[in-house]
């Protein structure tokens, strides 16, 4: 149970992730909305009118180079792509969250390395966004998140890794989390809010 604990609160502790969440859940509103014509109520419908008039003008920019105009559901892709990143991101994010920038360094999934100030930690955030593909993968390779109580070090590792520090034969660092499982609930997140605003409008129509 405490490390189901540890998972939750990793993936969902803090106001603004939550409200990352919920504005991840609007593309994907719209993408439904537009592939199996869900009926919303006139508020969610105002919602998704209101992402398609902010985001769409951005994904056209993005996509101007095209030789065709893309279509709506080509947008909800990019965007779509994006929301992923930010799932990505805000999982990465939560292994630089338990770092204290003023004591130990923090050693990341093999694509990250060595970041332990605060710029370079944001810095590598920010681009696991667009890059998450690549990210992602990293993070999967290593996915257990240790800390280290005697220097403060924050580091990720494979299984191996994990049974030699936090085993019940080791004990030499604090679990924290596990990143497999802290993407898992940011992408469920983003479609329960989904599921629950569908689910909800639809019975109310």
């Amino acid at each position: 149970m405490t490390r189901v604990w540890h998972e939750l609160a990793a993936a969902y502790g803090g106001f603004g992730r939550w409200i990352g969440i919920i504005l991840a859940a609007v593309p994907v509103l719209s993408w439904l909305s537009e592939h199996f014509r869900v009926s919303l109520a006139e508020l969610v419908a105002r919602v998704v009118s209101a992402y398609r008039a902010i985001f769409h003008p951005i994904a056209d920019f993005f996509l101007a180079y095209l030789p065709f105009t893309p279509p709506d559901w080509a947008k909800d892709g990019l965007v779509l792509y994006l929301v992923v990143g930010g799932a990505v991101a805000r999982t990465l994010w939560s292994l630089y969250v338990k770092h204290d920038p003023n004591k130990g360094e923090v050693f990341g999934p093999p694509v990250f390395g060595r970041f332990s100030t605060r710029l370079t930690q944001i810095a590598a955030v920010v681009l696991t966004v667009p890059l998450w593909p690549v990210a992602l993968l990293s993070m999967l390779a290593a996915p257990y998140v240790m800390r280290n109580p005697n220097n403060g070090n924050v580091f990720s590792g494979n299984r191996e890794a994990y049974d030699r520090w936090c085993g019940r034969k080791a004990r030499h660092a604090e679990y924290v989390c596990n990143l497999r499982w802290v993407f898992v609930l940011q992408l469920l997140a983003v479609l329960s809010v989904c599921a629950v605003i569908v689910f909800s409008t639809a019975a109310g129509s």
